[in-house]
């Protein structure tokens, strides 16, 4: 198990998980994907800024390179723990089924599907906690295989209703 963690680690810091942050804000992808296979990541791209505040909002999309292999639906997700954790457990913040992705299959990939989430600052970022893991994962996920998930991870602070995420 060990070996996976520090696996997926490298994986999520070199070529999963890319975040760049501009404009007081952060636009992420997470990826997941075979990575023996060409083309084949189903992955979530979405913008998030700096500073939340109530109402904020999380805006992007899923959609999948052209040798995905769609057998299950897949979830975006938010967690206080790492998925290594043993007491991770996540909230769900969009999903989409496998019959729907298999539905927007094209010639050279799949169609986006676009979302949006309306934040509920406090709720989703509790002041005895310092860190959320946003979570891409197949809905029939198994911890112990790599490429079922993947995530990206950000420390913060949450006070007066106003939380600032830090890259970490």
């Amino acid at each position: 198990m060990k070996k996976n963690k520090i696996l997926i680690s490298v994986i999520s810091l070199l070529t999963l998980t890319t975040l760049f942050s501009c404009g007081g804000g952060f636009e992420i992808n997470i990826a997941v994907g075979d990575g023996n296979i060409e083309n084949d990541d189903v992955y979530i791209k979405f913008n998030i800024d700096e500073t939340l505040k109530e109402g904020s909002k999380i805006k992007g999309y899923l959609s999948a390179q052209k040798e995905a292999i769609i057998d299950s639906g897949y979830d975006f997700t938010y967690s206080y723990n790492s998925p290594f954790s043993d007491t991770y457990s996540d909230t769900v913040l969009f999903s989409r089924i496998k019959e729907n992705l298999l539905d927007s299959k094209t010639s050279d990939g799949y169609k986006k599907t676009n979302f949006e989430i309306t934040l509920n600052i406090k709720t989703m970022f509790k002041e005895d906690n310092d860190k959320i893991y946003f979570v891409l994962r197949k809905s029939n996920w198994d911890k112990g295989n790599i490429h079922s998930y993947n995530y990206t991870s950000y420390k913060y602070s949450a006070k007066n209703s106003k939380v600032t995420l830090t890259a970490f």
